[in-house]
């Protein structure tokens, strides 16, 4: 899991170079919503703070009804976002929870 969130985290700091063709939002929203939606569901052992945060990154990095906001305001989300899953990534919590069995 640990790997996961480090790549979603990657992804969504590369968000911030404006040189990416609008897909590559649309695979950002993608995998960041469902890593979130995954970690609430699955780690047991989250904080209230840390099930609130993934739910506000799950609502704003939803694909299905997208949040439409400028390049300006995604800028900071985007970085704040980046940084809370890499330190989200370094949690015992979050290192103990299973990834999906195929």
């Amino acid at each position: 899991m640990k790997v996961i969130l480090r790549a979603a985290a990657g992804l969504v700091a590369l968000a911030v170079l404006p040189v990416w063709p609008y897909g590559y939002y649309l695979v950002i929203r993608v995998v960041v919503f469902v890593v979130a939606i995954y970690i609430v569901v699955v780690g047991k052992p989250l904080a209230s703070r840390d099930r609130a945060l993934l739910g506000v990154l799950a609502v704003l990095f939803n694909p299905v009804f997208p949040v439409s906001l400028t390049r300006l305001v995604w800028l900071p989300i985007d970085l704040a976002a980046s940084f809370y899953l890499w330190r989200l990534s370094n949690s015992p919590a979050v290192l103990s929870v299973p990834l999906p069995k195929r």
